[in-house]
């Protein structure tokens, strides 16, 4: 096994935009004695011997961050530009202090001018390590179905359909990450084949334009058939007991701080950077 290295994910949140309970103590039909209802916004660590990755910064990473003792970032993967999925990248500028170094993120060109609209601080080339605490925050470019080597994990992004914009799918090893997706096509569906794993959107029990609803998650899953399928982004219309009784033995709805585990070749290569070129906004 010399050859091979584990990675343990971590659902550092499986909850829908406005996380379960919403503001204003909103809990839907969602029980809320029941902590497996209780559910921040969607956000993944994926830990190594040696570097830990965060797949999403949503609202709640604070919080997140110190639940879980995260304390040092080797990279960032963005799904998308929507603000339950960005909105914590104004705190990467604490982690550049703890750690004294770079933090890369990734994304989509699509996605990166995203954020860069709401964050186009984190992108000015004027800025000086001294405002930073020691690193930067370094951007690069996505290409979809080409692996990289983020850390020292290797990463295969592949584009998924969230109705009126793409998203982005992870797979690390036997595991699929596939937040925030209506529709995949039968290219990408390429790249869910053999998973022992793969962690997929379910927002609510009915039909949405932008979202995978329960139907439809059970029905991917018979046609993809992972070992297992963990269900995320979860809204407040998803109690954990009703729904729970609807799954099949290989389907569960995920919870806040649930962890697994999969085990993958060490990189013994690198593919280029692509470094992203900001654009005057």
């Amino acid at each position: 096994m010399k050859d091979k290295q584990k990675i343990i994910f971590t659902i550092m949140g499986c909850g829908s935009a406005y996380g379960v309970p919403t503001a204003g103590n909103g809990w839907g039909i969602c029980d809320p004695n029941h902590p497996a209802n209780r559910r921040l916004a969607s956000s993944v660590v994926l830990r190594s011997e040696t570097d830990t990755i965060i797949i999403d910064l949503g609202p709640d990473f604070r919080q997140q961050t110190c639940t879980h003792n995260v304390r040092e970032i080797s990279g960032v993967l963005f799904t998308h530009s929507h603000a339950d999925h960005i909105t914590g990248i104004f705190e990467l500028p604490m982690f550049t202090q703890w750690q004294r170094g770079d933090i890369h993120c990734f994304a989509t060109p699509e996605t990166l001018v995203g954020i860069q609209k709401r964050f186009h601080y984190l992108f000015d080339p004027n800025i000086t390590v001294y405002h930073y605490g020691g690193g930067r925050i370094l951007w690069h470019e996505i290409e979809y179905g080409q692996e990289m080597v983020v850390g020292d994990m290797p990463i295969l992004p592949f584009q998924q359909d969230h109705g009126f914009m793409s998203s982005t799918g992870f797979r690390v090893g036997d595991i699929a990450y596939s937040t925030d997706v209506k529709k995949i096509d039968e290219a990408n569906k390429a790249f869910l084949k053999d998973l022992k794993i793969w962690v997929l959107d379910c927002n609510g029990i009915e039909v949405s334009p932008v979202h995978n609803h329960l139907d439809q998650a059970l029905a991917w899953i018979e046609e993809i058939k992972p070992e297992r399928a963990i269900l995320t982004h979860l809204s407040e219309t998803v109690d954990y007991v009703t729904t729970s009784k609807k799954l099949p033995p290989n389907v569960e709805l995920a919870v806040d701080g649930m962890s697994f585990e999969t085990f993958v070749q060490r990189p013994t290569c690198r593919r280029p950077l692509r470094q992203y070129s900001p654009s005057n906004i």
